[in-house]
């Protein structure tokens, strides 16, 4: 989570495609729902957790 929370700070204030920011939003939607999932169901939040991660890493290897 660490990684996606650093790749969110990396494209703040970046001039943004339309859908690198519908790609960031969805990223910092799955970063919340894992962290609220982390004290009820750790499989979920671990599972969320990849998918931000899998989705910010897309979304930096697309930035100019």
């Amino acid at each position: 989570m660490g990684n996606v929370k650093r790749a969110l700070t990396m494209v703040q204030g970046r001039n943004l495609t339309p859908e690198q920011k519908d790609i960031a939003r969805l990223v910092e939607t799955f970063l919340k729902q894992a962290e609220q999932a982390r004290e009820q169901d750790l499989v979920t939040a671990v599972n969320l957790a990849r998918r931000a991660d899998l989705l910010a890493k897309d979304l930096l290897e697309r930035l100019p």
